[in-house]
């Protein structure tokens, strides 16, 4: 074969894993990214740090940015099937909240939820945020679609794909 048309393969670097206190102390909040630790990884989080702005928080509406995870297993060891949650923040506040669910499918459960909690707060107008995953799209467009039938004023956000545009979930 030519040489011209050979190329060596690049691997990423091995992620050596620190001892067992530095381990502990990453485990306390995963932050920063850690490519040896499973949680970090499993997550897909991403080890491009995502700049806050604050502009969400400095809006006189309150936002909601909710996140829908990728299922995670358990270990081998347990059996424990996949667990699965929405987890949103509220901008204001930082208030972290979750509905934990059987799958993503639930979106009766979901919209319930995600539509009573402004009102626990006392928020009347709400902007919710979500990523650019189709289930997450379908789910945003029927938590803005309920409150408007309610008569709320309600904005729903998603930003551009590959942004960080939802950073504050």
């Amino acid at each position: 074969m030519d040489a011209n048309l050979q190329r060596d393969p690049q691997s990423p670097p091995l992620a050596v894993v620190p001892d067992d206190k530095e381990a502990e102390k990453h485990n306390l909040t995963h932050t920063p990214y850690a490519p040896w630790c499973p949680s970090c990884v499993c997550f897909r989080a991403r080890a491009d740090k995502q700049i806050r702005n604050d502009q969400v928080k400095a809006s006189s509406i309150p936002c909601i940015s909710l996140i829908l995870p990728k299922s995670v297993a358990g270990s081998e060891d347990e059996q424990v099937g996949a667990k699965i949650a929405v987890i949103y923040v509220v901008s204001q506040t930082g208030f972290i909240g979750c509905v934990p669910v059987r799958s993503k499918g639930q979106y009766h459960l979901i919209v319930q939820e995600l539509v009573a909690f402004p009102q626990l707060l006392g928020y009347h107008e709400v902007t919710y945020r979500a990523d650019n995953e189709p289930t997450a799209r379908q789910l945003l467009k029927l938590v803005v679609d309920t409150r408007l039938k309610m008569g709320y004023p309600t904005r729903g956000h998603v930003p551009p794909p590959y942004s960080h545009g939802n950073a504050l979930a």
